[in-house]
């Protein structure tokens, strides 16, 4: 056997999970429950877990992984150190890599992207062209599309459209927000928590705006 037929049978050996042969049926799709075959991150040799229409749905290396009845299908994708939980769905071209996260009933779908250190939980959908990252948290009943950027949120709408933020009805630039954002949530009668999820969706607002990723679908 030479070096790369053995390196080849290495890495065969070596792949993380298996498809089972337990399926169901989901919008039309055949999917098929998981199993790991080694130990990595905290999944065990032998730990069933979610569903995927094909291998090429979780990468095979990393320490990515598809937990509980989390589905994965179409061209959707984890790698890296992804994750999705409980009943997230990712599908079309969505990906979750680096450390993003979906669980709860999030859902992922089109082109979006979860990357970094985000979090899509709750009911909260990704959708179009949006690219969640850095320490990002989207909740709720959140619905998060590329331009005109529009969240909805805990208490209000937030949208962006042509550079400005409006949430509920106060509407001004993203500099104004940033700056004014703590007496604004309070005058409305935001709670704490509220406050910090909107200035969340302020900052993901003004990385898109400078990233040029505010034109339409």
């Amino acid at each position: 056997m030479n070096l790369s037929e053995d390196k080849k049978q290495k890495e065969e050996v070596e792949v993380k999970f298996c498809l089972t042969k337990e399926t169901k049926v989901f919008a039309g799709i055949s999917l098929y429950s998981i199993r790991a075959k080694k130990d990595f991150s905290n999944v065990k040799k032998g730990d069933f877990g979610g569903w995927v229409e094909r291998e090429e749905n979780l990468d095979q290396s990393g320490n990515a992984w598809i937990y509980d009845e989390a589905q994965v299908f179409n061209n959707g994708r984890i790698s890296g150190n992804g994750r999705a939980l409980d009943e997230a769905r990712i599908f079309d071209e969505a990906r979750i890599f680096g450390n993003g996260r979906a669980f709860n009933k999030a859902q992922a779908f089109n082109n979006a992207r979860i990357f970094g250190d985000a979090r899509i939980f709750d009911e909260a959908q990704v959708f179009g062209h949006a690219q969640i990252s850095g320490d990002t948290w989207v909740s709720g009943k959140a619905r998060v599309k590329k331009s005109p950027l529009l969240i909805q949120g805990t208490k209000h709408t937030f949208t962006v459209v042509d550079g400005i933020i409006k949430i509920g009805c106060e509407q001004h630039s993203v500099k104004y927000w940033i700056e004014n954002f703590r007496e604004i949530g309070e005058k409305n009668k935001y709670t704490e928590n509220e406050i910090n999820e909107y200035y969340d969706y302020i900052i993901l607002a003004k990385k898109q705006m400078e990233e040029g990723r505010d034109e339409k679908i």
